[in-house]
Parts: C-alpha cells; sequence; structure tokens
C-alpha cells in the first residue's frame, strides 16, 4: 500500500501502522504526482483520491479569488491529475477509483461559493469518469461525508482553533433559524409542506383537518 500526503511526517506515520509506504505528494504538482506514479507500479487495485480543502467563508461578493483558485486546484484538478496518471495502472489491474467528495457537491450554502462549486465539479468529474470508463474494466464511485472535526472547518477555513467549527455551524444554521424566529415574532406556525391523501384512503370525516401532520425535516450539512 502506498500512502501519499504533502505533510511527509504525517503519512510515514500512518504507513508504519498500516505497513505501508509513505510518499510525499502535492497533487497540484505534476512533478510530485508522476514520482507518484512511479512508486505505485505497473498495477493499481484501489485508488482513493483524498486530497481536498476548504479555504474561506465570505460570501461570493466578498471571495478570495486565489482561495477559490486554490480550492478548484486541490479538489478537481488534483483529483484528475492523479487519476490521469494512475488510470493505466488501474486499468491493468481492474481496479477502483473513489474519490472524496462531499455534500457541499449536493447542495450550496451561505459562504460556501468557493467550496460547494469545486465539489460540484468534482462529482462531474466522477460522473464524466464513469462514462468514459464503460468499457474498461474500472469502478468509479464517489463518497460523500457531511461534516466532520477535522482540521479542513476549523484551522485551515476559518484560520482559528476548535471554536471556529462551532461559528461554522452556527452561521449554517442561521437562515433556518431566522425563518423560525421571523414567524414566532408575527404569532404564526412556520408553513409545513402539505401532503395529499392517497387515492385508496378514505375521505376524511365532516369536521377533521384534511391536511395530514407535516413531516419531519432533515438537515445536510457539509
Amino acid at each position: 500500500m502506498v500512502c501519499a500526503a504533502r505533510r511527509l511526517d504525517r503519512i510515514e506515520a500512518l504507513a508504519k501502522e498500516i505497513d505501508g509506504r509513505a510518499v510525499q505528494c502535492d497533487v497540484t504538482s505534476a512533478e510530485d504526482v508522476a514520482a507518484l506514479a512511479a512508486a505505485a507500479g505497473g498495477r493499481v487495485d484501489l485508488l482513493l483520491n483524498n486530497a481536498g480543502g476548504a479555504f474561506g467563508f465570505e460570501p461570493v461578493s466578498e471571495a478570495d479569488l486565489d482561495a477559490w483558485r486554490r480550492m478548484f486546484e486541490v479538489n478537481v484538478i488534483g483529483v484528475a491529475a492523479v487519476t490521469k496518471s494512475l488510470l493505466p495502472a488501474l486499468i491493468a489491474a481492474e481496479g477502483q477509483i473513489v474519490v472524496m467528495g462531499s455534500t457541499a457537491g449536493q447542495v450550496a450554502y451561505e459562504g460556501g461559493g468557493g467550496y460547494a462549486a469545486a465539489k460540484h465539479a468534482a462529482k462531474a468529474v466522477v460522473d464524466t469518469l464513469r462514462l468514459e470508463l464503460f468499457d474498461q474494466p474500472v469502478r468509479v464511485c464517489e463518497i460523500a461525508p457531511g461534516m466532520v472535526k477535522s482540521e479542513g472547518f476549523a484551522l485551515t477555513r476559518l484560520r482559528r482553533p476548535v471554536q471556529g467549527r462551532r461559528r461554522l455551524r452556527r452561521r449554517r444554521r442561521t437562515p433556518h433559524r431566522r425563518r423560525h424566529r421571523r414567524h414566532r415574532r408575527l404569532g404564526r406556525h412556520p408553513p409545513q409542506t402539505r401532503q395529499h391523501r392517497p387515492p385508496d384512503s378514505p375521505p376524511p370525516s365532516p369536521g377533521s383537518p384534511t391536511q395530514s401532520p407535516p413531516r419531519p425535516v432533515s438537515w445536510i450539512s457539509s
């Protein structure tokens, strides 16, 4: 097993735990990606594209475009570069490509324009690979986790320790809370989703409500 990361000291510790081989690789560097492909050899059973990053939490109107470019370089171009370099070895081994995406590649949220755009683009790369490799013995899949405790949403994204992660959660829930506070202030309940009665169910009795109880609401975070 070959383990690759920018920070060699950390990846060496991981490789030692699993009896693997550590390789220093920045996915935005063509030389590092070529060295990784050489280290992997002629057969690769599984490629896990796990490199990624979220930088900044500004609205689009105040976007740091250099941070946006960096997110695209890591989350999108990095996935394409590593996959392209290792694809011959994956085909030879009839292997599998896994891309670590995000629920940010499926929904958008305030302050996450650059990251959501990059993860949507990474999902498009996965979908395109599935179409282009239809005649090759290679499986392609994506894992899209939600919010997790990591450096990505505290030290790296907000440039502050764990409190930054809590601030991110508060800001993510702000539209939902504002909406409910507004309705409480006006003395009415938030609007609910209307559910239609199934065609085979009996008609409501006189005086009974025609609207069924509201469904529970599920929120997706990333």
